[in-house]
């Protein structure tokens, strides 16, 4: 921070605690894997005009977007499970 000025616009805001960390994480997890879904009927509608490479290509791509999507959906599980353990 400079002599006479306010907080930083770089700073950022003081990292949230407990329960509301656990909403917040949560639902950037809900976010991503709404977006990994989307990527993934992308790149399968992109497939059907793909040639013989591209297609080969494509389908790693999806695998990654698969399991990507299992350890977000594992990470969020873990998320529910402990956000239960503390009501």
């Amino acid at each position: 921070m400079l002599p006479g000025m306010g907080e930083s616009p770089l700073t950022p805001p003081a990292p949230a605690r407990g329960l509301e960390r656990r909403m917040i994480m949560e639902e950037h997890l809900l976010k991503v894997l709404h977006d990994l879904d989307f990527a993934r009927e992308e790149l399968q509608e992109a497939n059907h005009a793909a040639t013989a490479t591209e297609h080969l290509l494509i389908m790693q791509l999806i695998e990654g977007i698969a399991k990507t999507r299992n350890d977000t959906n594992a990470l969020l599980n873990a998320h529910i499970i402990d956000r239960e353990k503390e009501k």
